[in-house]
């Protein structure tokens, strides 16, 4: 054997070795679902997040329209009025209403209870949020009222969202937060 053929041999070996470990890597299906999954898992989970995101969100927008709506009701009938209920008194009443407390902290939440002369002037302007604590004012209006007066009544929460990431987030402030608002409107009953 010449030595210019020994080294065309061996390199024909080496790549009959490796098109044959090629061959059986393609065949070879072990590993597949791993691959796959990791395809597929991160747009699946980022859709399972985003949907306990915006059930959270609305879950606890609910809760809040339906607790303000319900202690409202003691303004309208005029047991607010006749038992002498002050602002914090009506926030408790408000946190008491609210079935999943876990949800929507009662220490954060922004009450204004104001009347007006007639239900066209209403002005449904949300607070703003302070820039330096990146939480609402405190300083807020508690006026009930009295017989056939029209009260609003507009509750606000800073609602944490969870997951930010993927483009998904329902934060609309700047704090990553989102505002959540319930606002009953109603003429109080003659009392």
């Amino acid at each position: 054997m010449s030595p210019s053929t020994r080294p065309i041999s061996a390199l024909k070996r080496f790549a009959a070795r490796w098109f044959g470990r090629a061959r059986q890597l393609r065949r070879d299906e072990r590993g597949v679902a791993a691959i796959e999954f990791g395809m597929i898992g991160v747009p699946f989970f980022a859709i399972i997040f985003a949907i306990v995101q915006t059930t959270l969100v609305f879950l606890a927008d609910q809760l809040l329209e339906t607790a303000v709506n319900d202690a409202s009701r003691q303004i309208r009938t005029g047991q607010a009025y006749s038992n002498g209920t002050n602002q914090a008194a009506f926030k408790t009443n408000v946190c008491g209403k609210l079935m999943l407390q876990y949800l929507i902290d009662c220490n954060s939440l922004y009450i204004n209870v104001t009347t007006v002369s007639n239900f066209s002037s209403i002005s449904l302007t949300p607070p703003t949020i302070d820039p330096k604590t990146g939480k609402l004012p405190t300083t807020t209006t508690y006026n009930i009222g009295g017989s056939s007066d029209i009260v609003v009544v507009s509750v606000y929460y800073l609602f944490p969202t969870l997951f930010s990431n993927f483009g998904l987030s329902m934060a609309d402030q700047s704090n990553g937060t989102r505002l959540l608002g319930a606002v009953a409107a109603f003429r109080n009953e003659p009392f």
